[in-house]
């Protein structure tokens, strides 16, 4: 449990300090061809957050600086696409191509490794897990993206390229937060307390 909480929060802190650092806006640009081959890799890792409890594919895309060149030049060469502007849609394709085997490739790597962790070590694997979801939750208070909205929040200038507009004043943010987190909680609440229900009446219609 150490371990993956560790770990997460790790990913977390790393993105703060790496984010600013690791540029590929202009390498994107350029969309040379051995870049098409790195998103395939890019993609496995990105896929490991759809099979492990806890870990964020996005997280880890920042980490590794892919995030926000993978998001902004698919936004913007769709936007072109759109318009009638066809020179970039070429490179859009093969981005989403590359990238998306990566991440099937990465599901089935990755769903038969914790497979077989689980029939090898299964509470070793589930206290990993737990670990995850519990770093998870520091993580989700401490990235790039929300670090970014605590120094806009604070009047600190802003990194380099990042450009927040926030249609609403923090404390009203932080109010809506509160009040969709609570909802949010009631609604998972009401969920597995039908699903026990359902399951309970299922096995008395059994028996």
């Amino acid at each position: 449990i150490i371990i993956s909480i560790l770990f997460v929060i790790g990913l977390g802190v790393a993105s703060v300090f790496l984010g600013p650092i690791i540029n590929l806006n202009s390498t994107f640009d350029a969309m040379p061809i051995w870049l098409y081959f790195v998103l395939i890799p890019v993609g496995v890792l990105a896929a490991v957050a759809l099979t492990v409890p806890g870990l964020s594919g996005s997280l880890i895309l920042l980490v590794i600086g892919f995030y926000r060149p993978l998001v902004d030049h698919a936004k913007e060469w769709g936007k072109q696409l759109v318009h009638g502007n066809f020179s970039n849609t070429g490179h859009l394709l093969l981005m989403i191509l590359c990238f998306g085997i990566g991440c099937i490739i990465g599901v089935v790597i990755v769903s038969k490794t914790m497979s077989y962790l689980l029939k090898k070590d299964h509470d070793s694997t589930y206290f990993g897990i737990i670990g995850f979801i519990i770093g998870s939750l520091f993580v989700l208070f401490f990235n790039y993206e929300i670090y970014n909205y605590y120094l806009n929040w604070a009047g600190q200038p802003l990194p380099s390229g990042v450009v927040i507009n926030p249609l609403l004043s923090m404390p009203i943010e932080l109010v809506i937060g509160g009040v969709v987190l609570i909802i949010a909680c009631i609604g998972s609440y009401l969920l597995v307390r039908y699903q026990r229900k359902y399951k309970k009446d299922e096995e008395i219609k059994e028996n």
